[in-house]
């Protein structure tokens, strides 16, 4: 609430009884402005006295009482509605932390058959590789043989070749 000095009273119309008297502005619920209720050394009495201060000033008191009235509806209608956010916003939140309760579960789920997945792929993979190197074992192996197979059939056309050499050399004496 302001006040300010001037020739109207509440209702805005002046008169001879009022003049010197202070106007008072009460602010709407949205005004962000400090009003004079809300001040920690508010005196009712000296608020009345210095809003009427005569008896000449009192015929401006009905229609004052009605701004109050109306200002204190208002209040109690954004008092009512921002109870009723606040329980409906309750309602919300615990709508949705049951759904983010049911998404975390369900993701724990989910990680623990990926868990699951990947050991049995790791148990897979290790057999794999045991398989793999039986088979790289058995390849040297059979290179080997191979090599001493080519070797010895090798080391038999020389020794046929050294027979046929000394066949005929004893034929020929």
């Amino acid at each position: 609430m302001e006040t300010r000095s001037s020739d109207a009273g509440p209702s805005g119309a002046g008169s001879s009884a009022q003049q010197g008297k202070k106007d008072i502005i009460l602010n709407t619920p949205f005004q962000r402005k400090k009003d004079v209720f809300d001040a920690d050394d508010f005196q009712p009495i000296k608020f009345i006295n210095q809003i009427y201060p005569d008896e000449a000033s009192l015929g401006d008191l009905d229609k004052f009482m009605d701004m109050l009235r109306k200002q204190i509806k208002s209040v109690d209608r954004e008092i009512f509605s921002a109870v009723r956010q606040q329980s409906g916003g309750q309602a919300r939140s615990r709508q949705d932390l049951g759904v983010a309760t049911g998404q975390v579960g369900e993701l724990f789920g989910r990680v623990r058959d990926i868990q699951r997945k990947a050991a049995d792929t790791e148990v897979l993979v290790q057999e794999i590789c045991r398989d793999i190197r039986k088979l790289d074992y058995a390849k040297r192996h059979l290179t080997s043989t191979i090599t001493s197979l080519r070797r010895l059939a090798m080391l038999t056309a020389a020794v046929d070749d050294l027979e046929q050499v000394r066949g005929v050399k004893n034929h020929a004496q």
